[in-house]
């Protein structure tokens, strides 16, 4: 359980600083792509702080996990339908009125940090979520 919250945690830090990097890029930019990829890398950053909630109520048995699970399914799913309204929006707007983004340092240097950070990530985390998989899958 120690390993799901440190990787959660992680992953809520990552969250956050890849979403305020590509809002703010996408906004000076005026570029949909770079706000749609901030909005999703903030709902991951929010998904996974429930996550963290999640497992800090599984390890002291505080609630009953599956209400908390049945809670956040709920929250998130609204916040990502709100997400794909915004991007689905701003894209029509943008084809409307013929815009197209200008390329940034700022967007550029971001998408080199997210690949850097999907091949540099810690493996040594993954057997802690194999092994959390295999248990929910044992589990169904």
């Amino acid at each position: 359980m120690r390993a799901a919250l440190q990787v959660s945690a992680v992953s809520v830090g990552w969250g956050l600083l890849a979403g305020t990097g590509s809002l703010v890029a996408g906004i000076t930019a005026d570029s949909s792509a770079l706000i749609g990829f901030g909005l999703s890398s903030l709902v991951d950053g929010i998904a996974s702080s429930v996550l963290v909630w999640r497992f800090r109520h599984e390890r002291l048995g505080t609630r009953a996990v599956h209400e908390v699970e049945h809670r956040a399914t709920i929250a998130i799913g609204f916040i990502l339908a709100g997400v794909a309204l915004f991007v689905v929006t701003k894209a029509g707007l943008a084809l409307a009125h013929h815009s197209e983004p200008e390329p940034t340092v700022a967007g550029i240097a971001l998408a080199g940090a997210v690949v850097a950070a999907w091949l540099i990530r810690p493996h040594d985390l993954a057997p802690a979520g194999e092994e959390q998989t295999r248990a929910a899958a044992e589990a169904l």
